[in-house]
């Protein structure tokens, strides 16, 4: 006896295929919401997964030692007698107090801010020059190129290239003294003032990592803005200052922040320098004064520097960023 059709069973009719078509179409659509949650919850799986060992690092080498350095700098050694061992006691900010009030902390901020307004402010000026000079040249392959030969130095690690600049101060390895004796001139690299020849070492290196920040900023530009300003007659000066700088504003800011980061974690350079200057001394900034408490085993003191140095970096460069946010909503 045959099988009673089943409502749901498929025609075998043309007609009956396409309403067998129609009909899978209305379950597929109905399981559509829990398939799609499914496809949510895999991909919120993979995500975890592939993010996870970049979290887990980033905890473990980058979170914690900020948060053992702040812990450490509420700590202090201190000797209950002659003939006791030293304990480590919670002071507090009594540590950060004493930091405030050294006057090697205060010099080595002193520096820092000479270099701030001298080299760090013409690393910015001079890395916007030269992109608004490439930006302006017909020529993109020349503009390529430039941009390559301008960035080079960058790519070098900056402790050779301090090393090599120091080779190039000292008068007795430095070819262009000899080259300056030779007709009779007496030139000493060394002589200046320090912080211009630590700041000719940042120059040469960070100059072209300005200028691609300000190149990228240039890119962004619409072309047609700056056709219509020539088609008008506006000279490339006049295309430079009036539409080209305004629109540069954040490209500008970005790279202040980043020579004021840059400045406040001077290290390599007056270190490298040390050996060849004795303007330069161990605590000349506050990166190298950390360091040389550190390597006194003066913990505790090196973690309140470090710290007060991470919170005066943050502070500055929120207020840069807050006021150009202001600034472009007016």
């Amino acid at each position: 006896m045959p099988d009673p059709i089943s409502p749901l069973a498929e025609p075998a009719t043309a007609a009956g295929s396409a309403v067998s078509a129609d009909v899978r179409k209305v379950r597929g659509r109905s399981a559509d919401p829990s398939r799609r949650n499914r496809r949510k919850r895999a991909d919120l799986r993979t995500v975890a997964v592939l993010t996870l060992p970049f979290l887990v690092l980033f905890a473990a080498f980058y979170i914690a030692p900020i948060l053992y350095a702040i812990w450490q700098s509420l700590f202090a050694l201190r000797r209950s007698g002659a003939y006791r061992p030293a304990e480590n006691v919670f002071v507090g900010l009594g540590n950060y107090a004493q930091v405030l009030t050294d006057p090697a902390f205060q010099q080595s901020l002193a520096n820092v801010g000479l270099y701030a307004i001298g080299p760090s402010t013409l690393t910015v000026l001079i890395g916007l020059l030269i992109a608004l000079v490439i930006d302006a040249r017909a020529n993109r392959l020349g503009a390529k190129l430039a941009r390559a030969a301008v960035f080079a130095p960058y790519a070098v690690p900056a402790v050779i290239g301090a090393t090599i600049w120091g080779f190039l101060y000292a008068p007795s390895t430095s070819p262009f003294v000899s080259a300056a004796q030779a007709v009779g001139w007496d030139v000493n690299p060394l002589a200046g003032p320090v912080v211009w020849q630590v700041g000719n070492i940042a120059l040469w290196t960070y100059i072209g990592f300005n200028v691609l920040i300000f190149a990228s900023g240039l890119a962004s530009i619409d072309p047609s803005m700056l056709e219509s300003a020539r088609m008008d007659g506006a000279s490339s000066l006049r295309i430079a200052w009036s539409i080209k700088l305004p629109l540069l504003r954040p490209s500008i800011v970005l790279s202040i922040v980043f020579n004021l980061i840059g400045t406040l974690q001077l290290f390599t350079e007056p270190m490298a320098l040390r050996t060849l200057s004795n303007e330069i001394s161990s605590v000349w900034t506050p990166n190298m004064l950390a360091y040389s408490e550190a390597a006194a085993n003066r913990y505790s003191f090196s973690a309140a520097v470090s710290t007060l140095l991470a919170v005066v970096t943050a502070v500055f460069s929120f207020a840069l960023l807050r006021a150009a946010t202001r600034g472009a909503k007016s």
